[in-house]
């Protein structure tokens, strides 16, 4: 090719060259590129060689896109990504080939899209989704109408899901009070991908991350951080992993994870001795695996307390909560340095159920945030 051939003639003088290939015929690659009927198309011939991403068996379809005609870079690479499947050893090798032949000068082409790029996102709500070491993540933004005064990222409670009811609610309330904010499906909940039986307290830590990458990468680096029940708890173990949070909200939140085990304190022996058990929460039946009780027994939460630094802490708790008892609020603020402030919601229930009171939270929650991201 580098002499001036065409692909075709640059293919054939290299089968006359007799070179040996461990796992590679190079002259059935030729015959099977062209072995379908006339006017084949790209599609056709892709489903006939078989779209894998393994060198020899991607060998035959990259060869018939190489000959098939004379064709600029973008349009091959166009075809070779329409064709599907696991295309990047073709795309490599076609690149190689249209270097060699001078049609693809690599410094022609943009940089591939950096996180500096920030998307323009319209007032409203907006659904995404964000990839994690668990899988596909679902997420919701809700996008303020007029100026936009900080951006936080949610955590729900415990199996409850970013579409549970007192959760937007509270979003969308944050937004109504200028917090541009995201909130997600913990995996293995909703519509993320995983299994809720593989998540743990971890992974939701790990889930959070990676939301905030996101929103770093595609909206504004998250300067608050807002959790309801074991959510709560959440967002205060991951707080110091993510450099960006100045505030971070709390609503019922547990002061150790473990709490959330009184919920099937009567399957936790069954849990031990099968390795899982199905328990019922809310009503919905879920399979909890000992590698959820053995992480929430193990996290340490002083130490990620302690990573917790300059960051403002809101705790608000209703002193009538039936499921996270008032005692947990007065345990969080031991054992949390300064800036900290505790909020009473009154007659509120641990889920917020009644619209006042998730409305109210959320207004509070803007006022808050707002002096403590400007501080």
């Amino acid at each position: 090719i580098t002499n001036g051939l065409s692909f075709r003639n640059a293919y054939d003088k290299a089968l006359t060259l007799g070179k040996n290939f461990p796992h590679l015929d190079p002259a059935k690659a030729l015959a099977d590129a062209f072995a379908g009927p006339e006017n084949e198309t790209a599609l056709e011939a892709g489903q006939r060689l078989g779209l894998t991403c393994h060198l020899p068996e991607a060998f035959p379809l990259t060869v018939h896109l190489a000959l098939r005609e004379d064709t600029s870079f973008a349009d091959l690479m166009s075809t070779n990504a329409l064709v599907s499947g696991d295309n990047s050893a073709r795309g490599m090798i076609l690149a190689l080939l249209l270097h060699a032949q001078g049609k693809f000068d690599p410094d022609a082409y943009p940089a591939p899209h950096t996180s500096n790029d920030k998307v323009t996102y319209t007032p409203g709500t907006h659904t995404f989704s964000i990839s994690s070491p668990q899988g596909q993540l679902a997420g919701v933004l809700e996008m303020p109408a007029g100026e936009v005064n900080g951006y936080a990222l949610f955590a729900h409670c415990f199996t409850c899901g970013k579409d549970f009811l007192p959760e937007t609610r509270i979003t969308k309330n944050l937004a109504a009070n200028g917090i541009a904010t995201v909130r997600i499906d913990f995996s293995g909940l909703g519509s993320s991908e995983g299994s809720f039986l593989d998540s743990s307290f971890v992974t939701n830590l790990s889930d959070l991350e990676a939301a905030a990458n996101w929103m770093t990468q595609n909206l504004a680096a998250p300067q608050i951080l807002v959790g309801h029940s074991l959510g709560g708890a959440a967002v205060l173990a991951v707080a110091g992993k993510i450099p960006s949070v100045k505030a971070v909200a709390t609503i019922a939140a547990p002061a150790e994870p473990v709490h959330v085990l009184h919920l099937f304190e009567d399957k936790i022996d069954e849990i031990r001795q099968n390795g899982s058990a199905e328990v019922s929460l809310a009503g919905r039946q879920f399979v909890i695996a000992e590698k959820f009780l053995a992480e929430l027994e193990s996290f340490d939460v002083k130490s990620a307390f302690a990573a917790i630094k300059d960051i403002d802490v809101l705790l608000m708790h209703a002193p009538g909560d039936q499921t996270v008892g008032i005692d947990n609020a007065k345990q969080l603020y031991g054992l949390l340095s300064h800036p900290k402030s505790f909020v009473s919601l009154a007659k509120a229930d641990h889920l917020l159920t009644q619209k006042e009171d998730a409305e109210y939270v959320a207004t509070l929650i803007a006022a808050w945030a707002k002096r403590s991201i400007r501080a």
